[in-house]
């Protein structure tokens, strides 16, 4: 039952801070949400940083296990890169408030926080890495450091999507369109990547 309440309190509370962002919602709210009393929240969550982490472990397990189960079921390196676009883009717009991507939050620029925040991008890359060892092993790629490899077009992919969502300052939240952009041009870079560290071809 505690594991349960547990888990409700970290469902409201994603609810809440991917709609209105983590610094405009209080832990009074997310009470209300649930109809339990404050002090029962605090029961399973001292305060708000602890919450927050929670959310983004939240976060964190379900991008993990849906990326995993898109890299088994992916016949070739380029399809999979594309299936892992795709699924970044779902997960850019859907929790876009939490501002994951660019750190513009306050409430993540706390110590606790950040650790969680550095999760996300270590074990995509680590994702990442294995898949292009397996690219290696199939003759698909030819490179020699997967993991560094694997760092810098992670990097790269948050540095387009930065780049296109920061020329709405206008707009609280992007619209369908500046996703859209986004996937285009984050497949329109993958393309070229892939291309680089594909394998050599023996020239007539």
């Amino acid at each position: 039952m505690a594991d349960k309440k547990r888990e409700l309190i970290i469902e409201k509370a994603l609810q809440r801070f991917a709609h209105f962002g983590i610094q405009k919602t209080t832990m009074n709210e997310i009470a209300e949400d649930l109809s339990m009393s404050k002090p029962s929240v605090y029961y399973y969550f001292p305060d708000k940083t602890s919450l927050t982490i929670a959310v983004i472990e939240w976060i964190i397990k379900e991008y993990h296990e849906r990326l995993s189960l898109l890299f088994e079921g992916s016949k070739d390196m380029s399809e999979s890169v594309i299936a892992m676009l795709e699924l970044r883009i779902e997960f850019l717009e859907r929790y876009f408030m939490l501002h994951l991507e660019d750190n513009t939050e306050q409430s993540l620029c706390r110590e606790e926080v950040k650790d969680s925040i550095v999760k996300i991008r270590t074990n995509e890359i680590a994702l990442v890495a294995n898949l292009f060892d397996k690219g290696i092993q199939a003759g698909e790629l030819n490179l020699q450091d997967s993991s560094h490899t694997a760092e810098l077009f992670i990097n790269m992919l948050s540095g387009i999507a930065m780049w296109v969502l920061g020329e709405q300052k206008k707009q609280l939240i992007p619209d369908m369109e500046s996703f859209r952009s986004v996937f285009i041009k984050q497949k329109e870079l993958a393309e070229i990547f892939l291309k680089g560290i594909g394998p050599v071809l023996n020239q007539p």
